[in-house]
């Protein structure tokens, strides 16, 4: 524990120096402290190692931004898009040479005021869309392209020759590590924006989805400049090399897939590097497998049809890493203990907790719930500290500590009136999301009806109602999906009724939960894993 602004301490009750009672256990210590040193502000940072590279050069902005592009043979199914569009394809202008009569080209009944684009198109659109735009707002950028189908195709950031991993490498875990970190992207953007364009415009379709190796190769690359990124467009499952999603078919199978991904998210946050995935409409990429990278990360989850892509896809990249290594713990009163925000019932726990965040954005929130131990009668104000641990951008190491004070009360009523709507908004959003994540269903939505009467009770303000309704939106978007979801179940004639085992053995209700929560990750619909994704990651901007 750090020493708070509203620490007390008294030189006179010992001779060798301060004694100070701590606000959180009450335990006496002696300290050797002149007044000075005593924090005056409620945050307080210190440096624990000093920055590894210059200022100067930490602020250029020289990360990376990787564009990992599934080329698989279903990237080339077409969507009708209303209008007129021009679209840059190096084949488009093959194909138009062999009309050399400029004759019409519709069937009898075609539509004349359309355009068909295919996937690929719409992300070569969006792609491209984001290259220009770094070009000219983070010139000094370094980007780069690397496209899979049934092999990996290094691109780089166009200058250097292309490199294709596959056969047997796109198996190999630790192989294609040490192929990604060999490849360096050492020319700016603005140096490469031409050229990645053109490599961007000649990519066809074919082939089969080797999603997982091509991960593995750009989180390695980007691995080179903390503070990268990746970004993944794709419209299909993983199918071969590492990770793939296709026949799983004993349990081991699925841990080992499950696994995968997991130390996946791990190396890239150890080396600060975010992994966020754009899927395609229309077929089913497996989100929940592949939303475990983004939300192991700080990165983040979406799904666009192709008439979307171009105009949100810069979403992706518009929250930048600040901060690697991240590590928050919470400290509470005695009296007082941390809940797990995914149990039903729970009346005693630890009153200090330590929570392993990895890369922190400017929109990364982090909530807790906490409850009153048996017993302990709150008579004044409790301390509350926490203590975030994080490195820089420039390699230095912090830790910042935050101490307040809370009044306490026993009215509901006054409580409410105090109450801050938009940091309680942000932890029902994000409990709720756990809890379904969890496959809990049922309790999911019974918190969503839970939170919104106390919500609801004390949204006073224009402000509060604003920071209400918007909740009610996001929670009335998950309870849809998780309806949906049961609905499915039923269809299919499985049932996963959340209180179909209150009358059994206790070993018994386990063992059905157990399961029934497995099947249910493992069931579940892409829009419903990106919807519980995104609300995870919940925020009061949202």
């Amino acid at each position: 524990m750090f020493l708070s602004s509203f620490a007390h301490s008294s030189s006179s009750t010992h001779p060798s120096g301060s004694v100070w009672k701590c606000e959180f256990c009450d335990t006496i210590n002696q300290v050797i402290i002149d007044p000075e040193e005593i924090p005056k502000e409620s945050s307080v940072d210190y440096l624990l190692e000093p920055p590894t590279v210059a200022v100067e050069q930490a602020k250029t902005d020289a990360a990376i931004v990787l564009f990992c592009i599934d080329i698989s043979g279903s990237m080339c199914i077409t969507s009708e898009i209303s209008g007129k569009f021009e679209l840059k394809s190096n084949r488009l202008k093959e194909l138009e040479k062999l009309n050399t009569e400029r004759a019409d080209q519709y069937l009898p009944g075609q539509k004349r005021d359309v355009t068909y684009i295919t996937r690929l198109q719409a992300v070569q659109a969006a792609v491209d869309d984001q290259l220009e735009k770094l070009s000219k707002e983070a010139p000094n950028r370094r980007c780069g392209i690397v496209t899979f189908n049934n092999e990996v195709n290094i691109i780089g950031d166009g200058i250097q020759e292309s490199k294709v991993i596959a056969g047997d490498k796109l198996y190999e875990y630790d192989q294609l590590v040490e192929e990604g970190s060999k490849l360096t992207l050492d020319h700016s953007i603005k140096e490469t924006r031409k050229l990645l364009a053109e490599k961007l415009y000649a990519l066809e379709e074919g082939g089969a989805t080797a999603l997982g190796p091509a991960i593995v190769l750009c989180v390695s690359i980007a691995s080179a400049q903390p503070g990268s990124k990746v970004v993944v467009c794709t419209d299909g499952k993983s199918n071969i090399g590492l990770g793939s999603l296709d026949d799983l078919v004993t349990e081991d199978d699925t841990l080992r897939m499950i696994a995968f991904y997991q130390q996946l998210a791990s190396y890239a946050s150890s080396k600060g590097v975010s992994i966020s995935v754009m899927s395609i409409k229309g077929d089913d990429c497996r989100m929940e497998q592949l939303g475990i990278l983004a939300e192991g990360t700080g990165g983040s989850v979406d799904r666009f049809s192709p008439a979307e892509i171009t105009s949100k896809f810069g979403s992706l990249l518009a929250n930048p890493i600040i901060a690697t290594h991240a590590t928050v713990t919470l400290l509470l009163h005695k009296g007082l203990f941390v809940k797990d925000e995914t149990s039903e019932v729970q009346t005693s726990g630890t009153h200090a907790v330590v929570r392993q965040i990895g890369n922190v954005t400017v929109e990364s929130e982090l909530t807790f719930e906490y409850g009153v131990k048996p017993g302990f009668v709150v008579d004044k104000p409790l301390p509350f500290q926490v203590q975030v641990q994080y490195t820089r951008l420039d390699g230095a190491r912090l830790i910042r500590a935050i101490s307040n004070q809370q009044e306490a009360t026993n009215e509901r009523n006054k409580a409410e009136e105090e109450a801050n709507v938009s940091v309680l908004a942000t932890f029902a959003l994000q409990q709720t999301s756990k809890i379904a994540q969890e496959g809990d269903y049922s309790r999911a939505r019974l918190n969503n009806y839970k939170n919104m009467k106390m919500l609801s009770r004390a949204a006073k303000s224009d402000q509060d109602k604003k920071v209400f309704h918007g909740w009610s939106s996001h929670t009335a978007k998950i309870d849809e999906e998780l309806q949906h979801q049961q609905e499915a179940e039923m269809v299919s004639g499985f049932n996963y009724s959340d209180d179909e085992c209150d009358e059994e053995e206790e070993e018994t209700k386990v063992a059905k939960n157990s399961k029934k929560k497995a099947t249910r990750k493992h069931q579940r619909r892409d829009s419903t894993s990106t919807v519980i994704h995104q609300f995870k990651s919940a925020n009061h901007a949202m």
